[in-house]
């Protein structure tokens, strides 16, 4: 074998451990890829949902007088689901910049910053989802009035 035809020999090696390689980390971003899609489309549904079932609540609300200390904790939650709806949205957005420049810089994981900016706004949105779905709560709780005049609970909660 020529010096020439080594060099080729060794030239075709490498190329092919490249694509090997490639290969590799395409199958690994492709199954990354689906798992992580679906965390984003699951705070889309969740912010989304939770803002239309407190909005369903508020119409219901509204006409009632005992829930009228309800309604500004009804609208609060509202904007915190709807905040969060908003912040799950531009997930998209900022995973496609996170790609960007990871394909021009080569940067992976935590050295990218547009990496940081995608878990940072992934547990903004999951967490006014988790705020809007507490303040509900807490204002059910704190201004219906649960219990009769004799200091019974109400009808509703007894069996």
């Amino acid at each position: 074998m020529t010096p020439r035809e080594h060099r080729l020999r060794a030239r075709e090696i490498q190329l092919r451990e490249r694509e090997l390689a490639l290969r590799h980390w395409q199958a690994r971003d492709a199954a990354t890829s689906r798992i992580v899609e679906g965390g984003y489309r699951s705070l889309l549904w969740l912010n989304g949902v939770g803002a239309l079932a407190m909005g369903a609540f508020f119409a219901i609300a509204i006409p009632m007088p005992e829930a009228e200390d309800l309604l500004p904790f009804l609208v609060a939650a509202v904007a915190l689901h709807t905040l969060g709806l908003a912040l799950a949205a531009a997930l998209a957005w900022l995973r496609y910049m996170k790609r960007r420049c990871e394909d021009q810089r080569g940067r992976l994981g935590a050295r990218n910053p547009w990496w940081w900016a995608v878990g940072a706004v992934s547990f903004a949105s999951a967490l006014l989802f988790l705020l809007g779905v507490a303040l509900a709560v807490y204002g059910g709780f704190t201004s219906l009035d649960l219990q009769d005049d004799n200091g019974q609970a109400s009808q509703v909660f007894q069996t």
